[in-house]
């Protein structure tokens, strides 16, 4: 470590980024609808947290940590926190759903057993910390927490692609940003992996002790710059084509080509199913229709009062109701019926399926076969007759 304390070329770029990272993180939560900070409160507290990771690392770098030893270690926690809010990013953008702590607690065990097991060092005195920071004290216990966490945020980047990859197949720009933070994320795992897999080898270079925050500053600013030039995503970006009515006041789409269209669409999707495509999204139903994605949207929005993915779920929705009345369970199961209606997965059926119905499609079945046997229907005729 440097001594004294003294900045370098490197080290100031960043602790520019990390304050700069932190202030355009807040501009951008701040900035649009209140209705939208929901969805993005989580990307911006995995900015700030990249933020405060890379001011610890400067603060070593430069020798500072010796100025505030209880900065010691203070962001490591952080490292287990990437991946779950990575996760619940996308459940509140691509499910409407934000972190229930009563079901999701179990997401934040690693991060809870990190600082459990670093009490005794956060409780130490500043004295015996520098001496930890200027090598006289070492630390004899070893506990290889760097590749648990190399190994939950993998976890967590595989998790959220195969979770939540087809509903970010509904337009070209979901698309683009799904991918993207994705990538961005992969990246930061390469840089830790790299520099652990390194620093033990004896011609291991300092200047790669950089490539971590290289990486956080990376995706800071990649992040950043996307949002600026891309405001839906730090404006309650929906990633569902959920464009509002007011888009198309200044409209030149006449009516009468509007209905035309969504009477073509709906004769589509009943003789073709379309919508049992699981790869089907709005430019590829603009082809079909041989219009533009643009117009798609308007037509569906003005005509349908519904957006691209509402469209397409009521029709599936609508096909697994209909294939759950008229089909037993030996002949078709729950996952069965999820992909013949276009559903990858039994978990997107069933959240979808529950927020159209209120029902579980298991549940939904289970009401149809008793009404059918007249064990319901006797009870809703009592009620009716007032008895």
């Amino acid at each position: 470590m440097p001594n004294p304390p003294t900045f370098n070329t490197w080290t100031i770029i960043f602790l520019f980024a990390a304050f700069q990272g932190i202030i355009i993180s807040l501009i951008l939560f701040f900035n649009g609808k209140a209705s939208g900070r929901s969805q993005k409160i989580y990307l911006t507290i995995l900015m700030v947290l990249f933020c405060l990771q890379i001011f610890e690392y400067v603060l070593w770098w430069t020798g500072y940590l010796v100025v505030w030893p209880h900065w010691m270690n203070s962001t490591g926690s952080f490292a287990f926190l990437f991946g779950p809010l990575l996760f619940f990013y996308f459940k509140s953008v691509f499910r409407s759903e934000g972190l229930n702590m009563s079901k999701d607690w179990l997401h934040f065990i690693p991060a809870v057993v990190f600082i459990i097991a670093l009490l005794p060092q956060y409780a130490l005195p500043a004295s015996t910390k520098i001496s930890y920071i200027n090598g006289t004290l070492k630390n004899t216990a070893f506990i290889p927490w760097p590749w648990f966490n190399l190994i939950q945020l993998s976890l967590y980047v595989i998790i959220c692609y195969y979770e939540y990859r087809h509903e970010a197949e509904n337009t070209l720009e979901v698309k683009k940003w799904f991918r993207l933070i994705l990538t961005l994320f992969s990246l930061y795992i390469l840089s830790v992996l790299t520099y652990y897999a390194l620093v033990r080898m004896p011609w291991f270079n300092p200047i790669w002790d950089y490539m971590i925050s290289i990486a956080c500053m990376i995706f800071i600013y990649t992040i950043a710059i996307y949002g600026y030039f891309n405001n839906k995503v730090f404006n309650g970006f929906d990633l569902m084509e959920n464009m509002s009515r007011s888009k198309y006041q200044n409209s030149v789409l006449k009516d009468d080509f509007g209905r035309q269209a969504l009477e073509k669409l709906n004769q589509l999707m009943n003789e073709e199913k379309l919508y049992v495509d699981d790869e089907i999204n709005l430019d590829k139903l603009a082809i079909r229709l041989d219009i533009s994605r643009h117009q798609l949207s308007q037509v569906l929005n003005e005509h349908a009062g519904m957006n691209f993915f509402e469209y397409i779920n009521s029709r599936r929705i609508a096909e697994a109701k209909n294939l759950l009345t008229s089909t037993s369970k030996k002949e078709l199961n729950i996952i069965e019926i999820a992909y013949r209606v276009g559903y990858s997965n039994k978990v997107t059926f069933n959240n979808t399926f529950k927020k159209y119905t209120g029902m579980t499609p298991s549940e939904y079945r289970s009401s149809s076969l008793l009404e059918h046997s007249g064990q319901i229907l006797p009870i809703r005729e009592h009620r009716q007759s007032g008895k």
